[in-house]
């Protein structure tokens, strides 16, 4: 019974792992997709741009710009397997000057956020996020692994809505080194949660070469 036991959890977390892959970004640090989603980035754009068009998430008018994009190494995309307009995007940028952390200066450093996207896009928003997650080799919530990379500094969660679109921004700005990678999930108010979690298990799995 013991042997039998073993050999069924042994295939339950084979199956749970069967078609996770791991992908090289551009930003010499390793992330790792599961099957619910597709990466598309510049290592592997050629193996699913039929499969994004057939899908059709993206269009086969922009695929060219779509694949520069991709190739000039500056940006990445996960998209959900069942289509949708829930996406995941990354870039990344040198740091910026970052907060001492104290509460009063990641409260600003949203304000500051909300202030700039009002004026990029001329949109109400709404704040719905201002949370430091990780910060000095310390997780502040339940989200994010004790085991997180040693070259990241911290995670700041920042969110809004534009309700008069439904729609809704969700973002994880993870500092290391000298840089941040900015992972935005853009999603339909309401119907975030899955594709959310699938950013964070994404920012979890992070191993820099």
């Amino acid at each position: 019974m013991k042997k039998l036991l073993s050999i069924l959890v042994f295939v339950y977390l084979f199956s749970m792992n069967a078609y996770a892959e791991t992908y090289l970004t551009p930003w010499n640090f390793q992330i790792t997709t599961s099957s619910k989603v597709i990466y598309a980035g510049h290592v592997n754009i050629n193996e699913v741009k039929d499969k994004l068009i057939k899908q059709n998430i993206v269009k086969k008018n922009i695929l060219n710009k779509f694949i520069k994009n991709l190739n000039d190494k500056k940006i990445i995309y996960i998209f959900s397997e069942e289509g949708g307009r829930n996406i995941i995007n990354a870039n990344t940028q040198n740091a910026p000057s970052m907060p001492s952390f104290k509460d009063s200066e990641v409260l600003k450093t949203c304000s500051d956020l909300k202030k700039s996207y009002i004026k990029m896009t001329k949109l109400k928003l709404v704040q719905t996020d201002c949370i430091l997650e990780f910060f000095n080799n310390k997780v502040n919530s339940k989200k994010f692994s004790e085991n997180l990379s040693k070259n990241i500094k911290s995670i700041l969660f920042y969110g809004h809505e534009a309700q008069e679109y439904n729609r809704s921004q969700l973002q994880y700005f993870v500092n290391y080194d000298k840089s941040v990678t900015i992972f935005t999930l853009g999603c339909t108010i309401g119907d975030c949660e899955v594709m959310h979690d699938e950013m964070i298990n994404v920012i979890n799995s992070i191993k820099f070469n």
